[in-house]
């Protein structure tokens, strides 16, 4: 019965339908549209046949009811008059009800809802401007009517003419509509036109200021209009936007940097799995600001792991030569040591288990040239296995100082240690080979040497003095680890720890002086055996500050660990060394020489680097955003206008300027005679631009101009709010700003825009009457004194407010 109501209701009404207002409702980018105003009774929506097969709910402003649901193109919702469109009357004033529904409103105004998505305004009506005695019909007239059009003017004034009604009403509309125009009081007697036309709604007033004609009076009053909310509300949204858009270039860079620099992609794989998830949504980088964090954190945490991927990243590189190679090896087994020491695993585990597979990643020359190192390092293996505990309970893993002190109370207790290890090392170690055919067990083994250690007391003082220093190193390690379990509180722990990685790391040190003594000293290549070791050993030692830095949650040290560990196994801190050995040839100058992109990857690691710390260790949303408007320096991203063939754009800028300013009448008008002027622009217009050119239009066109990823426009300013978006740079706290008139900041200009590529930066070159504002302060502003006019040049953001076309 309601549909049959609302169908037959509908056509009573469409016999007076050409005497109603016609609201119409059209659908626009996917969501419904209706112009802004006040409607008068009785008024119809009118919904456009893009409609067909939508669902319309007409929800009450005032408590949320449903007072219609229906679909349009259906029975209870058909076309109207055949003209395609579908139309819903609003009739009654105040209790307006849709017919078809018995549920009146309770207010004046309802929300439209299509298929769920609502209209971005509440539709409200008031009553008919011609019942008697109604002021209130006469002030939403007024507060929604904005005189300027000199043709709607006159129309308006004509209906309120024959409207009728209260007098008072209707001749305070007439009269605000005529202030417009300077035609209160006497000013409006001498206008023959206005004073016989409108004569009873004429106010008499004292003489007002006259004008001087009508167009001037229109300007001038627009001119005086107060517009320092807009002004004030729109350079903070310049402001907001400049550091909006520099903020999403950084971080869209970040993501370029990440997917170009395998090195930094390896280091931060958490970092870069989620800016490729994110994706084209980097722009609205604000709503995934915490996951980015947590990846940040997650990468800093494990940069010891992680590093190791430089040398799978670089193998010409690192497998050039005997030094770079030992580099990458020496960087590979002091994350190894360092990252497995993190993870609780006990020193002596770590030496036993390590991975020896690393020397055998070089050629057979290079790997022939390790063998040395190689075999000190299995010497090592075997001395830490050597003094292991059996009985557990006396020591955590290694035997105590007490008893190597008594391997030292006399020689014979050191030769029986000496017979038993070289057994242990020829069982379990493979001799432990030194290359060239040497091996420990052989060194060691030699009857010279046992009468030597039997006969001669330095001999027998070096291998005591050794046993004493391993002694003692051991022993601290095993006191250690008994207060890494003690240790109370992160704080706590984690400076146990940093004790224990140094400590570890003078083992390893003291470890690999056992091939300075006596019988081991004719090792091949001893010179450059121990040269290696020493460079092992300080990669080792940068590697254990890297670890210690992340136990301690420093994250600037750990990135700083980083970049030194990053800078020394690339050699790019110092010059390029040749190696000693091999010849001096320019193939092995340029194998030295720092890998393509690796000079850039270590600015990446410091840059990104840095605000990955500062927006870990960020307390609060404040320090997040201060840590983003810290790093966001371009290039970066403002997209539409270099990648779209051809845009229409209302535009903002906000950058610097420079150029000449003349004011007329005094200053010879020649553009940049000289450079009298620089600050904050803030331009306001519409630009025209072209895609991949650097002209504008027409020139645009000409094939050998072009430039891929720029543009070019022509940019027509309106406005210029560079003096209040340079006070709200300095100043986003104050609430008002002194009044500022839209004269004030009125500056028609044309200017040629270059949009540079991958960045929102663009250069601007133009001329503009410049804005009379000049400065903006908390006490007041300063204008001009006169009429200037501006030639400049400015780097500038580029800011799209709204894409026309």
């Amino acid at each position: 019965m309601k549909i049959q109501r609302l169908l037959l209701s509908m056509l009573l009404l469409s016999v007076c339908a050409a005497a109603q207002e016609k609201a119409l409702v059209t659908w626009q980018n996917g969501a419904p549209r209706i112009v802004n105003k006040i409607y008068r009774l009785p008024f119809a929506l009118h919904f456009s046949r893009d409609f067909a097969g939508k669902r319309l709910a007409l929800v009450n402003a005032g408590n949320n009811d449903t007072v219609v649901a229906a679909r349009f193109g259906s029975a209870d919702l058909g076309t109207f008059e055949g003209t395609g469109e579908y139309r819903v009357p609003v009739v009654a004033p105040g209790t307006a009800q849709l017919l078809g529904n018995s549920q009146p409103f309770s207010d004046t105004g309802f929300r439209i809802f299509i298929d769920g998505k609502a209209l971005p305004v509440t539709v409200r009506f008031t009553r008919s401007a011609a019942v008697p005695g109604d002021e209130v019909a006469a002030r939403a007239y007024r507060f929604s009517y904005q005189p300027g059009s000199v043709v709607l003017d006159a129309l308006k004034l004509r209906e309120l003419q024959l409207a009728g009604g209260s007098r008072d009403s209707v001749q305070a509309f007439v009269q605000y509509i005529l202030r417009a125009y300077d035609l209160e009081g006497s000013n409006s007697q001498e206008n023959v036109y206005i004073s016989r036309v409108l004569g009873p709604l004429l106010v008499e007033k004292g003489a007002a200021q006259s004008g001087g004609g009508l167009i001037n009076n229109v300007l001038s009053s627009v001119g005086n209009v107060d517009v320092t909310g807009f002004a004030d509300g729109l350079a903070r949204f310049i402001v907001k936007r400049t550091k909006q858009e520099l903020s999403m270039a950084f971080f869209q860079r970040f993501r370029e940097r990440l997917d170009s620099l395998p090195d930094l992609k390896g280091v931060f794989p958490e970092t870069h799995q989620l800016l490729m998830a994110i994706d084209q949504q980097v722009y609205d980088y604000n709503s995934y600001i915490n996951n980015l964090r947590a990846g940040f954190r997650s990468d800093l945490l494990r940069i010891d792991e992680r590093l190791p991927a430089v040398v799978t990243n670089h193998p010409a590189y690192f497998g050039a030569n005997v030094t770079n190679f030992s580099l990458g090896l020496a960087l590979r087994s002091g994350c190894y040591v360092s990252s497995s020491l993190r993870k609780d695993m006990h020193p002596g585990d770590v030496l036993e288990s390590f991975p020896m597979e690393y020397f055998a990643a070089g050629d057979s020359s290079i790997s022939g040239r390790l063998a040395g190192l190689r075999g000190g390092l299995q010497a090592l293996q075997l001395l830490s296995y050597s003094c292991r505990e059996t009985d557990t309970a006396r020591h955590r893993y290694w035997v105590g100082m007490d008893d190597f002190r008594g391997l030292t109370r006399d020689k014979q207790s050191l030769q029986l240690f000496l017979g038993l290890l070289i057994e242990v090392a020829k069982g379990r170690y493979g001799s432990v080979a030194f290359g060239g055919g040497t091996n420990l067990y052989g060194l060691l083994n030699d009857p010279l040497l046992y009468e030597k250690i039997d006969r001669d007391l330095t001999t027998l003082q070096a291998f005591r003095n050794f046993l004493l220093r391993f002694g003692g190193r051991v022993s601290d390690l095993n006191g250690m680890a008994g207060a890494l379990n003690a240790a109370i509180g992160d704080s706590a722990h984690a400076e146990v720890y940093v004790k224990y990685f140094n400590a570890c790391t003078d083992l390893l040190e003291t470890g690999f002086t056992a091939l300075e003594l006596p019988g081991l000293r004719g090792l091949p290549d001893a010179g450059e055996v121990h040269g290696l070791a020493a460079s092992w050993l300080g990669v080792a030692r940068q590697a254990s500050d890297l670890s210690s830095a992340i136990v301690r949650k420093r994250y600037a040290e750990a990135v700083n660990a980083l970049v030194g560990l990053y800078g020394n196994v690339l050699r790019l801190s110092s010059p390029p060394v040749v190696d000693t050995v091999a010849a001096r040839t320019t193939p092995m100058l340029m194998a030295n020489a720092a890998e393509p992109g690796t000079r850039s990857t270590l600015n990446a690691f410091v840059r990104y680097g840095s605000v990955m710390v500062g927006l870990v260790e960020a307390r609060n949303s404040e320090e997040v955003a201060a840590v983003i408007e810290a790093a966001v320096l371009p290039p970066g991203s403002a997209r539409v206008k270099r990648t779209m063939p051809v845009s229409i754009s209302l535009n903002a800028y906000c950058g610097l300027f420079s150029g000449n300013e003349v004011i007329l009448g005094l200053d010879d008008n020649r553009p940049f005679s000289r450079w009298n002027a620089f600050g904050v622009a803030a331009p306001v217009g519409v630009a025209y631009s072209e895609a991949d050119a650097v002209l504008p239009w027409p020139l645009s066109r000409v094939k050998a101009l072009r430039w891929k990823g720029a543009s070019a426009s022509w940019f027509v300013s309106v406005l210029d709010l560079g003096a209040v978006a340079a006070f709200r740079f300095g100043d986003n706290t104050t609430e008002q700003v002194p009044t500022i008139r839209l004269r004030d900041i009125f500056s028609p200009g044309i200017f040629w825009s270059v949009g540079l590529p991958r960045s929102p930066l663009s250069v601007n070159l133009g001329i503009q009457t410049g804005p009379n504002l000049r400065t903006v302060k908390a006490a007041g502003n300063d204008l001009a004194n006169g009429r200037y006019v501006r030639y400049s040049a400015a780097l500038c953001v580029d800011l799209p407010l709204l894409n026309l076309k």
